[in-house]
């Protein structure tokens, strides 16, 4: 395997150049979520006939595409491979298989921007109104670099290449992959991705086991009394006073219900009353997410806000409904992953660090069905700079050799424990 891994290093050099210029031609012509064929198209023919270095060939608005429905596409076989396979999956996304048949170990990139209008300054800035604010296109290039480089190796194990649509919003991609029963079709036994990260410093690759995202669910809290004028208060049952309570006391409740140790968040940055000074409401509401490391701790607190709202709201005359949209489960790394890809990351001479955060990403969902596992890569600017999904992110050219570097690792990992 380090014969291989050498091997498939140094063709992942010589694919950088093209995989860099494949990145500036994505981040400047991005598609929001649900509306990613032309990326699909381009990203898949990269992998197939190589990046195209004379412009940009991405059309089609940018909140609509088209799903393709037609049969899957073959590409040329370079020596040593087998056939690129390239089938349509969750609508707008594609899955690229190469090497033998049998069992395959598969990396995942996503291919969604945001609907966010770039400040980046960069000559290659996307000035459609979208934007590669999160690192999908250095995922995208990245991985477009490995795939190309295997194509030219003896592979042990197939190689399977998701790429994702719709990671940013619901229905997530990632969902429709795992129900489209695709991977299990092809016999993935791991599932690797990485994903660039403002607050782990620059080049370094992290690969920690057990939780490093939390479960995300998105919540209403609505408390209905009746509404009256502003100077009879006593003549009507006004939700506001106990919706105001809920939301200090919902933050306490989680504290006290779940192990220190072990993180949950609630967040209630929405809130709704009157219309008007002098006019009490029938309902009051309020919006905000409950994230959770553990699938235990997101139960638990749910049933104790639950009993919360219901308490105070009575308290005050009133009713109180909490509502759940139950979204990403916790991202979980399998730990044999985690640890063998850390020993490759050692050996190719990549900066170790750790992280974990409160933050969610669709890739979770993939979990029940394979072993997981999200690189994180650094790319430094820290809590100073600007993060994710701001207007001015840009990961340097550097993060995709750095990316490429993880998604391997996570590859020769997983095939050794296949």
């Amino acid at each position: 395997m380090r014969e291989l891994a050498q091997a498939w290093r140094s063709l992942i050099a010589a694919e950088l150049p093209a995989a860099i210029a494949l990145r500036h031609e994505l981040h400047a012509a991005p598609q929001v979520s649900g509306a990613e064929e032309p990326t699909a198209r381009r990203v898949a023919g990269a992998i197939l006939t190589g990046p195209s270095l004379t412009g940009p060939i991405l059309t089609g608005p940018i909140l609509t595409g088209p799903s393709l429905t037609g049969p899957s596409l073959t590409g040329p076989s370079p020596a040593g491979t087998a056939g690129a396979e390239v089938e349509t999956v969750a609508g707008t996304g594609r899955i690229v298989r190469i090497g033998p048949a049998g069992p395959a170990i598969g990396l995942r990139a996503e291919m969604d921007g945001l609907p966010v209008v770039e400040a980046t300054g960069a000559p290659y800035a996307s000035t459609n109104g979208a934007m590669h604010a999160c690192g999908h296109d250095v995922h995208l290039a990245a991985l477009v670099a490995v795939v190309r480089a295997a194509r030219r190796l003896e592979l042990p194990l197939g190689l399977v290449a998701v790429l994702q649509p719709r990671e940013e919003v619901g229905p997530t991609g990632a969902a429709d992959v795992v129900a489209s029963g695709r991977l299990l079709a092809h016999d993935v036994r791991a599932l690797v991705a990485a994903h660039v990260q403002p607050l782990v410093p620059a080049g370094g690759v992290t690969s920690d086991p057990g939780p490093v995202n939390a479960s995300v669910d998105e919540v209403d809290i609505v408390i209905t009394g009746q509404g009256g004028h502003g100077a009879y208060p006593h003549l009507a049952a006004d939700p506001v006073p106990p919706l105001c309570r809920v939301v200090l006391a919902v933050p306490e409740v989680a504290r006290a219900a779940v192990d220190p140790l072990h993180p949950v968040v609630v967040t209630l940055p929405q809130l709704a009353g009157s219309g008007a000074p002098n006019v009490l409401p029938g309902v009051a509401t309020a919006s905000g997410t409950v994230r959770a490391m553990r699938e235990q701790d997101r139960a638990l607190v749910h049933d104790r806000i639950r009993r919360a709202v219901e308490g105070i709201a009575a308290a005050h005359g009133c009713t109180g409904e909490y509502r759940v949209r139950r979204g990403e489960p916790a991202l979980v790394n399998d730990s044999a992953l985690a640890q063998a890809s850390a020993r490759w990351l050692r050996t190719f001479g990549v900066p170790e660090a750790s992280f974990a955060s409160c933050g969610s990403d669709d890739f979770a969902t993939y979990g029940p069905q394979v072993p997981i596992l999200m690189h994180f890569v650094g790319t430094g600017e820290g809590p100073d700079g600007p993060m994710l999904h701001d207007a001015r992110y840009l990961p340097g050219d550097e993060t995709v050799g750095q990316v490429a570097a993880a998604l391997l690792a996570g590859w020769l990992a997983g095939a050794e424990g296949a």
